[in-house]
């Protein structure tokens, strides 16, 4: 492994850039005072002191018990390992208590928290693309199979034999398709109805259905409010 990728590895464990570069640096040629990590490192020297001090404080470098000049030792990375393994620990624990406070908070009536799918949100990223797509797709196929079992249950009291169907796409072309394939004699669709006493023009769902089904089409126009229609 080079350089290079050993510092992109130690950057994906939490590292930032320099404290990669330091940490390489002691580990193949310490220890060294801070001058010399700044020349072989190829760094900007005042950037080294508080880089090293947070390396320090982590347990990740040692550094010389004198009074002035001290150089540093990078710990070895079996130890390193340790330390991270015991931090991420200690992280998940938190995360675990927070998730439980968080559920608390959220069951206890209080508040009210819109899900992603009752709203529009900004996302990012093509694997978050996909799934907030499945998961409004989802919605929208549990939404409408209840409105139509609803439906249903209404018609059935009325004594009449229902089949439902729900179908992905083009609500034209799935109306037709589905016309096809059961031979239906008639298809009844509903129009948008009436604005301001004038007729609206039938919507292109309506129009193409008119238009491509194999048996006869009845469009039911609302009637104005006050009279039967």
């Amino acid at each position: 492994m080079s350089e290079v990728e050993i510092i992109k590895t130690l950057k994906s464990l939490g590292f930032t850039e320099y404290q990669s570069r330091i940490y390489l640096t002691l580990s193949t040629r310490g220890p060294l005072n801070p001058t010399e990590i700044s020349t072989i490192a190829n760094m900007p020297r005042p950037n080294v002191y508080p880089s090293l001090e947070r390396l320090v404080k982590e347990g990740l470098v040692l550094r010389e018990s004198v009074g002035r000049g001290p150089r540093y030792l990078a710990v070895p990375f079996p130890q390193v390992s340790n330390i991270l393994n015991n931090d991420l620990e200690n992280k998940m624990k938190l995360l675990e208590q927070a998730k439980k406070e968080f559920d608390r908070l959220l069951s206890d009536g209080q508040y009210t928290r819109l899900s992603p799918s009752e709203t529009a949100w900004l996302v990012s990223g093509e694997e978050k693309i996909t799934d907030t797509f499945l998961s409004l797709l989802e919605k929208a196929e549990k939404d409408g199979a209840g409105h139509l079992e609803e439906i249903s249950q209404q018609v059935k009291g009325l004594g009449l034999k229902v089949d439902t169907v729900l179908s992905k796409g083009d609500p034209a072309d799935e109306v037709i398709k589905t016309a096809e394939r059961v031979k239906a004699k008639l298809i009844i669709v509903g129009s948008k109805g009436l604005k301001g006493g004038k007729p609206i023009p039938l919507g292109g769902v309506v129009r193409k259905i008119s238009r491509y089904a194999p048996c006869s089409v009845l469009v039911i126009r609302p009637g104005r409010p006050g009279k039967e229609g």
